[in-house]
């Protein structure tokens, strides 16, 4: 093998070596879904914060008409949106699906059909389950 070939594979491997671990951390990212979100003003269902887990779980509380704690399972249905099916502590059994959609500057709103619920900004807190997220 020539010098010039070994060269070139050298190249060849420090560039593979270099742009596959790239790759992978690119492909990991989470999605803008996942997070705490703390409403921004009131709402009509009194839902102060939301939070969405990197293992594919969310869960809320919504105070009009009682507490109720909604646990839900949510994936991405879009690039800037999650689905995310949840049960009512009150009605298990019955599942109802929102979305959670994020505009460009980072802002979310959770809609329920063509119905917005709230409005909510992302808080610097790692939505890291916990047992009583379980």
């Amino acid at each position: 093998m020539k010098c010039s070939q070994k060269r070139s594979q050298k190249r060849y491997h420090h560039l593979l070596l270099f742009t596959l671990p790239v790759l992978f951390l690119c492909a990991c990212s989470p999605h803008p879904a996942a997070g705490i979100w703390q409403a921004v003003g009131d709402n009509d269902n009194r839902i102060e914060r939301l939070a969405v887990h990197f293992n594919g779980r969310a869960e809320f509380t919504s105070h009009n008409p009682g507490p109720v704690d909604w646990h839900c399972f949510w994936g991405g249905s879009a690039e800037k949106a999650a689905r995310l099916d949840c049960s009512a502590s009150t009605e298990p059994q019955q599942q109802q699906d929102f979305t959670l959609r994020i505009s460009d500057d980072g802002l979310a709103e959770l809609v329920r059909g063509e119905r917005i619920i709230g409005h909510f900004i992302r808080l610097d807190e790692n939505p890291a389950v916990t047992d009583d997220s379980l």
